[in-house]
């Protein structure tokens, strides 16, 4: 497992300058990835890559658009993780399910998949 891949949904370019206005003063990995949503991160050594672009290029999916249309936030440690959510996750469900089931050995940091482009941080009040 490497902290220095994902598997990702990138956000389409057009995107980026709005989203990166509050990106660049909020999340601490703006300069490091471009807004997206993670499916599976930590991800595989970059060795790895096209032995898993063999295995999920066979997936099927009717193409469908996203609508990060909820503000939301979750609690970790010590701060707050502000982000964007789809109302409606069940495209991005579906097409995890198939990319976990294609994946097997790969592990999963989370057991349960929450589709969300982060926005920003912010400590706990205390």
């Amino acid at each position: 497992m490497s902290i220095f891949s994902a598997l990702a949904i990138v956000i389409p370019p057009q995107f980026h300058e709005q989203i990166n206005v509050i990106r660049s003063k909020h999340d601490r990995a703006y300069p490091r990835w471009m807004p997206h949503i993670n499916l599976i991160f930590p991800f595989v050594n970059s060795g790895l890559f096209s032995n898993i672009k063999t295995i999920l290029k066979d997936i099927t999916l009717e193409p469908f658009e996203i609508q990060l249309n909820v503000v939301d936030f979750f609690a970790q440690k010590k701060e707050l993780t502000f982000h964007l959510r789809p109302k409606d996750d069940s495209k991005l469900q579906e097409l995890y399910s198939k990319v976990i089931e294609l994946l097997p050995d790969v592990s999963l940091k989370h057991n349960k998949f929450h589709p969300h482009m982060t926005l920003g941080h912010s400590m706990k009040n205390r």
